[in-house]
């Protein structure tokens, strides 16, 4: 609905955007897996750190990482 006013406005003041239908394509085509990469670079320094200094480290989860802070 948000998104709906937003171009609604843009385009009444003449602003061309593209189209919120494209936008998502392009973040599900090219964003997620760019997010991914650095991501995966960024984890994979970090370790790389750590295992440097010779301390034993235990890396754990609890699987919720999608959750929207819901307790």
């Amino acid at each position: 609905f948000v998104t709906f006013i937003f171009c609604r406005v843009f385009r009444l003041a003449r602003i061309h955007v593209i189209a919120p239908r494209t936008f998502f394509q392009h973040q599900k085509d090219y964003l997620h897996m760019v997010v991914q990469r650095v991501w995966e670079k960024h984890q994979q320094k970090h370790l790389q750190h750590v295992r440097q200094q010779g301390v034993p480290i235990t890396l754990a989860g609890d699987g919720r990482c999608d959750s929207m802070g819901h307790r």
